[in-house]
This record gives structure tokens, C-alpha cells and sequence, in this order.
């Protein structure tokens, strides 16, 4: 799974359990509803600011969304290049 869907699947959730639509969302938030699909959807990743404002939207405290995403998307790409590192080199030197 992509890093954008990982966050968009992550701020649906958020949403979801917060029990808010879109538009409750761009109401708190300042976001417009299109912008929340886009990220919700995995097309858009948003900007540091934007982080912000869907942590101020969804009554979070400040970097607990940016944090939980960081650590969620660490664990695969440590994993990723765990296995790139344990690939022998073929080559000729």
C-alpha cells in the first residue's frame, strides 16, 4: 500500500470514529470537502499545514495524526529496506 493511502486510509478512520462527515470535517478544519476526499482516497499528500488543520478538525492534539502516521509508514519502509540490505550483491568487483 502507498504512503498517500496509508494517510488517507488513517484520516478516514479518524473521521469515521470522530462520527463526522466531510463537511463537518472542512468546517473545523478549513479544508475544503474535496481536498479531504482527495487525501481520504490516497490521491493528494498533504502538506505539513494541512496536517495541522486535520489535527485541529478532529480535535487532536498537536503532531498526535503526524506521529501515528510516522510511525505506521517507519515500520514498512524499515521493513523495506531491512530486505534490500540482506540481497546479495551479484556484481563482480
Amino acid at each position: 500500500m502507498s504512503n498517500k493511502r496509508q494517510v488517507g486510509n488513517y484520516i478516514r478512520q479518524l473521521r469515521a470514529t470522530s462520527k463526522m462527515t466531510r463537511e463537518d470535517l472542512s468546517g473545523s478544519s478549513t479544508l475544503s470537502t474535496r481536498y479531504i476526499g482527495e487525501v481520504e482516497r490516497g490521491e493528494k499528500l498533504p502538506s505539513l499545514p494541512s496536517f495541522l488543520k486535520f489535527e485541529i478538525g478532529l480535535n487532536k492534539e498537536k503532531g498526535v495524526i503526524i506521529k501515528e502516521i510516522v510511525d505506521e509508514i517507519y515500520s514498512s519502509v524499515k521493513e523495506t529496506v531491512t530486505e534490500k540490505r540482506t540481497i546479495p550483491n551479484n556484481k563482480k568487483q
